[in-house]
């Protein structure tokens, strides 16, 4: 195993206990020990899932060479193509001050621009995702197909807003691929390591995302979810009041990260659409309902308003766009793109101040729309 190397993050959390990377051992590493190395998972990703993006797409899936298990992406189709990989869960001790990640890269095909972001439960009894704001780049070291990039960083759950010690917690990765290639050459993901132990649960199922598009075929449904463990199925349900619905479709959950549905016979006029995602113990929860007027585009609204730990946007489906939430005085302090197709996008406020926002969506043909938020 390669001897792990210091990210700059770690002299300003770790300072007052630890002087030098030196003086970590393998075992005790801020990235913590390797958890899941893939080589005895029964050729399963162990309860991790992947995707690509833009949506739809596939992601990493499982490969074994002799003895040695990874998870594997071959084939990509373009330079920049972005993979995302979802870890299994993890759970912290109460007295935890960061939590570690740590990954090995390697493969014909390299990859850039990491992001990273941990998953939790937060104080809405929904799951939020944090970013780390301070990751270093990959950095390769060997040539050619020999070259390995070795990731050894850690979180400080002070970042994380609403996380409680002993909480347990899923990390995500998203990178992009620096060049395309053939089946035969992959971008390779293994050595899992954590300072964290195996969850007694998976975290529950986030709807991140969740659109209605009008077709020449009827009404498109599209949800993106993360965290997707010991799914069922999606029942999708419809209503004319926004009160009372009734299921029109179901389909079975398969580990991915992005369904659709076509509803082939809308209703004229406002409808409003929901999502049951339903775990195989029987246990159920709803996704936010998204409300489409076919006479009409969507007008941009945020709620709840005032907001406290989580808001809407909904806005009208766009295939490429932004919404950002700025202070009164123009300052920036949230923008994230919009999914293609979605009419609502979901952000986490818990961070932000209260006082009075002003929510912005620009579409994809330049169009802006604004509205008002008040966070408490």
């Amino acid at each position: 195993m390669e001897q792990f190397y210091s990210l700059r993050k770690i002299a300003v959390m770790l300072s007052a206990t630890f002087l030098s990377y030196s003086a970590f051992s393998q075992a005790t590493a801020p990235c913590g020990v390797v958890v899941q190395d893939f080589n005895s998972t029964g050729s399963s990703m162990a309860g991790f899932t992947s995707s690509s993006s833009p949506f739809p797409g596939t992601g990493f899936t499982y490969g074994q060479t002799a003895q040695n298990g990874y998870l594997q992406r071959c084939a990509v189709p373009t330079p920049g193509a972005t993979y995302q990989i979802t870890t299994a869960t993890y759970q912290t001790t109460t007295s935890q001050q960061f939590v570690g990640y740590g990954f090995q890269l390697s493969g014909q095909v390299q990859v850039t621009d990491l992001n990273v972001y941990i998953n939790y439960v937060g104080n809405n009894g929904s799951v939020v995702s944090v970013p780390d704001t301070s990751v270093a780049p990959i950095v390769y070291t060997g040539n050619g197909n020999n070259a390995t990039a070795t990731v050894c960083d850690s979180f400080l759950l002070s970042q994380a807003a609403g996380f409680t010690p002993g909480e347990s917690y899923s990390f995500t990765f998203l990178f992009s691929a620096t060049s395309s290639s053939n089946s035969n050459q992959c971008i390779i993901f293994d050595n899992f390591r954590t300072a964290g132990t195996p969850a007694p649960a998976p975290l529950p199922v986030t709807f991140v995302g969740f659109g209605a598009n009008q077709t020449s075929k009827g009404i498109e449904l599209i949800w993106d979810v993360t965290a997707e463990r010991d799914v069922q199925s999606y029942i999708v349900e419809r209503s004319v009041t926004g009160v009372d619905f009734s299921k029109i479709g179901e389909i079975a959950a398969n580990n991915s990260t992005l369904y659709t549905f076509l509803d082939n016979q809308p209703i004229a006029g406002r409808t409003f659409y929901r999502i049951k995602e339903v775990d195989i113990d029987g246990k159920s929860k709803y996704s936010p309902v998204v409300r489409l007027n076919l006479e009409r585009n969507i007008a941009l609204r945020a709620y709840p308003s005032p907001a406290t730990s989580e808001v809407t946007i909904e806005h009208s489906a766009t295939d490429k766009g932004t919404v950002s939430i700025t202070t009164a005085d123009g300052r920036i302090v949230k923008q994230i793109e919009v999914k293609p197709q979605m009419t609502q996008t979901f952000i986490n406020t818990s961070t932000l101040k209260a006082g009075l926002y002003v929510v912005r969506f620009v579409a994809a043909d330049g169009t802006t729309q604004t509205t008002k938020l008040i966070k408490q």
